[in-house]
């Protein structure tokens, strides 16, 4: 959560710093930077958008870190019928992240390894770019040896819904109400 939080913070600031807020006389001023006033409508406005990125990213975060990904691209095929092409497809780019990581650190090697800077070049991401499209064909000569896509599929996983599926939507949807109304967005 630490990246995600010196974002949001960044994005909080900037967008303090730059509001249309700043620039209106009436507005109080909190403090100034250099030539630049930031009003107090341009902290709250800023501080609002910092806090829903880190809202949105620590419950982002918590979906990735609860969810198994096999899990879900089998409920999004089999609960939510959605085409198993995209559930799946979706499944392999989600694993293929760290793969791209691991290749990064490779190729970063073998230019230490020749005596070059093993930082960031763009021969780099061309090279990171090759290897992501040589994987992306390997897996989909795969998909294809086993007739991924043609005719109706059996599933070697049977994902059910239980009591909690709607428990869980109830709470979400009973949550974003709340927010809403304290937001004032719904209210009177």
């Amino acid at each position: 959560m630490a990246p995600l939080s010196f974002g949001a913070f960044g994005l909080a600031a900037f967008n303090a710093l730059f509001a249309a807020a700043n620039a209106d006389p009436a507005a109080a001023e909190a403090f100034r930077v250099g030539p630049a006033r930031v009003t107090e409508p341009a902290l709250v406005a800023g501080a609002a958008i910092g806090l829903r990125v880190l809202a949105i990213a620590s419950v982002s975060a918590v979906f990735v870190l609860t969810t198994s990904p096999t899990r879900l691209a089998d409920a999004l095929a089999q609960q939510a019928r959605l085409p198993a092409r995209f559930a799946y497809g979706a499944l392999a780019a989600y694993q293929a992240v760290p793969r791209l990581a691991d290749d990064l650190s490779d190729l970063r090697s073998a230019r230490r390894t020749r005596g070059l800077r093993g930082g960031w070049h763009p021969r780099v991401l061309v090279g990171l770019l090759i290897l992501a499209i040589r994987h992306a064909d390997r897996l989909a000569l795969a998909m294809d040896a086993r007739a991924f896509g043609i005719g109706p599929r059996s599933a070697y996983r049977e994902s059910r819904a239980t009591w909690r599926d709607p428990a869980v939507l109830a709470l979400g949807l009973g949550a974003l109400l709340l927010a809403l109304l304290a937001g004032g967005t719904l209210g009177p």
